[in-house]
């Protein structure tokens, strides 16, 4: 569990997909998203997915018990993931992964955007 004073962060805490995503509607963008792969509701890449069609460069990132799980989502949406368990600079690592991709993804989008 990530605690609310780690990393100097303040953290929305939900208790399944299906809420994340209604939170994330109610509240629009985030600094970053993070969350676990397999949970009650819409799992990780589900959950991922819909916020990714709504918001292409919302930082996001996930963490799961599962190789395959986390695979899948850097395959297919591009989501950089963390296989439990997992050391805090790791963590740090893929807060900083996601937060880079996202940037570079609004590049990408205002480049496009010009031409």
């Amino acid at each position: 569990m990530l605690e609310r004073s780690y990393l100097a962060v303040s953290v929305d805490e939900v208790s399944d997909g299906d809420e994340a995503l209604r939170r994330y509607r109610e509240c629009g963008s985030y600094d970053i998203v993070l969350t676990d792969y397999d949970h009650p509701g819409l799992n990780g890449y589900l959950l991922a997915e819909a916020i990714r069609r709504e918001s292409p460069a919302q930082p996001i990132a996930c963490l799961t018990g599962d190789d395959e799980a986390g695979k899948a989502l850097w395959e297919n949406l591009k989501i950089p993931t963390l296989t439990k368990p997992f050391v805090r600079w790791q963590l740090e690592q893929l807060l900083r992964l996601a937060a880079a991709m996202a940037i570079e993804c609004t590049k990408e989008t205002s480049k496009g955007n010009t031409q």
